[in-house]
């Protein structure tokens, strides 16, 4: 993944979008997060084992998500209680993935506490050091800071910014930090069962903490909340930038690049274009000449295919793309520019932090690619089949618009669709806007065949 130079966090009414993004000021990815379907990754609960499945290796845990979260278990499994994995025995978790369709999330018995500049792991034992942190002289201090504490059941994973900060504020933070987990335990025995025991942080903190490093220039934030809060949870602190009420994509210059990644077509330089398509079950990536015809077809088809393969791990990358990918590239004949193609291929996916595995040619010219998933897609969040605007994403455009109007009153009128996401999954997004203009939003329901249209007036 390309060097984050800069992070965009712009704050919508319903939502949270982020845009990381690299020197040349191009997007490296977009990331969403709605309110209503906010990320369970890094919550701590207290679950109740469901069912144990010694057969397959796993536990199915109820945390109250609605669905039973899957755990990997070995013999004689235990969480960072102690307590042995039995079923009907409570045990506390952390949520590592969000369900997906009809699968639960993914859940470890191994609790992660994040501080600014260390990570400790309850039930483990031992101090580990960023690699990145290289003089053995400056390693050695920071192991001397935990001399003083009793680290036998507590593993600590010092973080590269802990780097040159004094030793006794090391040393605070781990006794805050141990401090907490001794909080998370207390509030577990008091706790019924199911219960979340901490919440997982907001895509902002989650993205600061993950991508903001030396080489990262500034958090650009258009919410003095989203300030406050990474002021609060990060080192870096320093580096937030507020636009002063301009939306953070404009300020950065990446809002064409956003509505741009929403485009199905995607054109090549040479003339050429791929075509983006998601359904639930797989993504395909069509590779067309275009405007790239005549001479040698071999050629053309390998330069085109070339292009194509860059710009393909590109778009799978800051459209959030995971799962089953299928690339139709141009076809050729040539064994060995089959190579070269499937070479740029792996090149331009080296840097993908999703660990891609990239198949062969088939029989039919395609080349299948998997990606970790993480999350929904960018498509997945704001496009419906017909790729226009998802009613949701129409909504919560609607509402920013009236954000971005204030005035007294605000007077909306939508087809029954958006009405009944605004009265429904976005409720409590409109209660907030209310709230922060100070009067009621007064949503009328009008019978019209287009789902799109709406309409703001000024008066009633």
């Amino acid at each position: 993944m390309s060097v984050v130079h800069r992070i965009a966090i712009e704050t919508r009414p319903g939502e949270t979008r982020v845009a990381l993004i690299d020197q040349e000021n191009t997007p490296i990815q977009f990331l969403i997060e709605r309110d209503h379907e906010r990320s369970l990754v890094g919550g701590i609960y207290l679950g109740r084992v469901a069912a144990v499945r010694k057969s397959i290796g796993a536990a199915f845990i109820d945390i109250g998500a609605g669905i039973d979260g899957f755990l990997n278990i070995k013999e004689g499994a235990k969480d960072a209680c102690g307590t042995a994995i039995n079923e009907g025995v409570a045990i506390l978790v952390q949520v590592n993935r969000d369900a997906e369709a009809s699968k639960g999330p993914s859940l470890t018995t191994q609790i992660d506490i994040a501080g600014k500049y260390m990570v400790i792991t309850p039930g483990k034992s031992g101090i580990g050091v960023s690699k990145r942190i290289t003089e053995d002289a400056e390693r050695d201090r920071i192991r001397s800071c935990f001399d003083n504490l009793d680290v036998e059941k507590m593993g600590f994973v010092v973080r590269t910014a802990a780097q040159t900060i004094e030793s006794d504020k090391l040393e605070a933070e781990a006794l805050n930090l141990m401090g907490t987990w001794d909080a998370l335990q207390s509030d577990a025995k008091a706790s019924a069962v199911p219960s979340i025991i901490q919440q997982s942080q907001s895509l902002a903190l989650r993205v600061v903490n993950a991508w903001a490093r030396d080489h990262t220039d500034e958090v650009v934030v258009d919410s003095p909340l989203a300030a406050q809060l990474i002021q609060d949870g990060s080192d870096v602190g320093d580096l937030v930038r507020q636009t002063n009420n301009i939306p953070a994509f404009e300020d950065t210059g990446v809002a064409d690049a956003f509505e741009g990644a929403l485009l199905p077509t995607i054109p090549l330089g040479s003339g050429g274009s791929i075509i983006v398509s998601e359904t639930p079950a797989m993504a395909t990536i069509d590779v067309n000449a275009g405007r790239g015809q005549g001479g040698d077809a071999e050629r053309l088809a390998l330069d085109i295919n070339l292009e194509a393969a860059e710009a393909t791990a590109q778009a799978i990358l800051q459209r959030n793309i995971g799962g089953l990918i299928a690339i139709d590239f141009m076809r050729m004949k040539k064994s060995e520019n089959k190579a070269s193609v499937l070479s740029a291929l792996r090149r331009a996916f080296a840097d993908n932090p999703r660990g891609p595995r990239i198949g062969d040619f088939s029989a039919f010219g395609l080349v299948d690619v998997v990606c970790r998933r993480e999350g929904k897609s960018l498509g997945e969040h704001y496009l419906s089949n017909q790729n226009v605007k998802s009613v949701e994403t129409l909504a919560i455009d609607i509402l920013t618009s009236l954000n971005r109007r204030g005035g007294t009153s605000a007077h909306v009128r939508v087809s029954k669709d958006v009405n009944d996401v605004l009265h429904g999954a976005l409720s409590g997004s409109v209660k907030g806007l209310e709230d922060r203009l100070g009067f009621a939003i007064d949503i009328e329901m009008i019978d019209v065949t287009d789902a799109q249209h709406y309409e703001i007036v000024d008066d009633i």
